[in-house]
């Protein structure tokens, strides 16, 4: 009876230990994504910024 209870405190604090650090993986996963949207977000806009006032030059 009593390994049976350490069993399962050992297997409850194993998958709680588990859920979190599966929880701060995907909470990198996405700091990284938001990272990389915005410095391509950032990049992007510039260069649509540079073709703009290209096309506004063309028409002079």
């Amino acid at each position: 009876m009593n390994a049976a209870a350490n069993l399962n405190l050992l297997h409850q604090s194993l998958s709680t230990a588990s859920t979190l650090f599966i929880l701060q993986t995907n909470q990198l996963l996405i700091r990284i994504k938001m990272k990389i949207s915005s410095s391509s977000s950032s990049s992007s806009s510039s260069s649509s910024s540079s073709s703009s006032s290209s096309e506004i030059t063309s028409y002079f």
